[in-house]
């Protein structure tokens, strides 16, 4: 067989598995959000209403804390831990079991949409901290 054949019949592959990655991720995402819909319809409905902008996280929870509120979100409890441990770098997995989630994937999504913001900082192959105020992004992906 030709070499160049090995060679695209390989990266064909990893694209495949690649591809059924993300689909399993999705499927699992939908699952997810169809079982929240069916345990509290009403809860579900309220919640989205109501979602802050990732930006306005401390104030929402600020104006509704007589509301009910009780649990931060993971963006919130994310930014929390990480203003809490100024300095310190984590890896997904660290900042998911101090933060008492078991949903690494969630994290790790709430970690990609907070970094895409601009509100927490990446250093590194996986590795999170708070952002320093003022703070260059060339510093960052060292």
């Amino acid at each position: 067989m030709n070499t160049h054949y090995d060679v695209v019949l390989a990266d064909l592959k990893r694209m495949k598995a690649d591809a059924e990655a993300s689909l399993a991720t999705a499927d699992a995402g939908i699952a997810a959000i169809e079982r929240l819909i069916s345990q509290n319809q009403t809860s579900a409905s309220v919640t989205v209403k109501n979602a802050p902008a990732a930006e306005n996280f401390h104030d929402y929870e600020d104006q509704n804390e007589d509301e009910g509120v009780e649990e931060a979100s993971i963006p919130e409890r994310i930014l929390a831990f990480l203003a809490e441990n100024q300095g310190q770098t984590f890896t997904t997995q660290e900042i998911a079991e101090s933060i008492g989630s078991t949903q690494v994937q969630t994290v790790r999504g709430a970690l990609s949409r907070l970094y895409g913001k601009k509100k927490i900082g990446k250093y590194g192959r996986g590795r999170y901290r708070a952002r320093k105020p003022n703070e260059p992004e060339s510093e960052q992906e060292s």
